[in-house]
């Protein structure tokens, strides 16, 4: 099995990018192809403003387009770029259901009652400082609301070099990590590794 730390898979995604002519959008596409493959129908999908963020926008719109309603809620901070933005904008174009929120928590309840599971695209393998409210303040109520969690790439919260909880977690029930187990991952359960067309994958 293949694992890396943080930078070397910063590094692969870069090589993809750059140097071999992948474009981003496309592995951000692969990416929600598999996460749609264990995603249930009426899912509430947190989102963040980067790239994981975005992974769980083209999630969403994948599973309107097979009227399976997924509502994101989308933790936006700042303004989304590049290709998460991409992806926000087609999602809002199809009449995909997104509330975007940062510190006004008044319709999280309601949309946790009324959800099938949960999708955790927060944050991703970047994150490296403790998380603070408002972002402690959702994970605390995802995490206890009882649901599925599928995390894309690594639980969000989760150091992906040391494994270390930084501040607070989410309680993922399965992660699908995207091309490598991610160096701080290797002791934690249910963690499934898949190929998102990134070169040097190893099954």
């Amino acid at each position: 099995m293949l694992i890396l730390s943080r930078e070397e898979m910063q590094a692969a995604d870069r090589r993809m990018i750059e140097e071999i002519g992948v474009p981003g959008i496309v592995l951000m596409e692969h990416a929600a192809l598999k996460l749609q493959e264990h995603t249930r129908e009426n899912a509430l999908i947190l989102c963040g403003s980067g790239n994981n963020g975005g992974d769980g926008l083209a999630l969403a719109r994948l599973l309107h387009l097979d009227n399976k309603k997924p509502l994101v809620l989308l933790m936006a901070s700042r303004e989304l770029k590049g290709d998460a933005l991409i992806n926000l904008k087609a999602a809002i174009n199809l009449g995909v259901n997104i509330r975007i929120f940062y510190e006004d928590f008044s319709y999280i309840t309601e949309a946790i009652k009324n959800a099938s599971m949960v999708v955790d695209c927060l944050f991703g393998t970047g994150l490296t400082r403790n998380i603070k409210a408002p972002y402690s303040r959702a994970i605390e109520r995802i995490n206890k609301s009882g649901l599925y969690i599928l995390s894309a790439d690594l639980p969000s919260g989760i150091d992906a070099n040391t494994g270390e909880v930084l501040g607070i977690a989410i309680k993922a029930s399965k992660t699908i990590s995207f091309h490598a187990m991610k160096k701080g991952m290797t002791e934690h359960p249910n963690v499934f590794v898949v190929d998102i067309g990134i070169e040097g994958y190893q099954d």
